[in-house]
């Protein structure tokens, strides 16, 4: 047997692959690979299976279209409700008193 030393590199991806064991990333994407082979229909999207079965929680398009609707309601409600604020601030400003630094008098002399 002839011995072949180990060079940097080779120690390198040793110690990497025993990373991704002991940190359960092996096991974690062999269960979706796994998963994905026993599905009778496949996905159109491999790649989207795999991540989503690894906990990938990114929103379908269609749900980021609907926040992104909902977001430009919300603020067209807010403009709609900050004008009408201002109005009715306006409005209140006319009827409200005017304070003066006189002190009003109960005096009846003026009678």
């Amino acid at each position: 047997m002839s011995f072949i030393p180990e060079t940097p590199n080779e120690k390198n991806k040793e110690a990497f692959r025993r990373y991704l064991e002991q940190s359960g990333v092996v096991d974690a994407i062999t269960s979706a690979l796994v998963m994905l082979y026993s599905i009778e229909e496949k996905p159109e999207d491999p790649l989207d299976f795999i991540r989503r079965n690894l906990g990938d929680e990114r929103p379908e398009v269609a749900e980021y279209e609907a926040v992104l609707q909902d977001l430009d309601e919300a603020k067209a409600e807010l403009d709609q409700l900050t004008a009408t604020v201002a109005n009715l601030k306006e409005r209140l400003s006319k009827y409200e008193v005017v304070e003066s630094d006189q002190p009003i008098s109960d005096d009846n002399s003026a009678i």
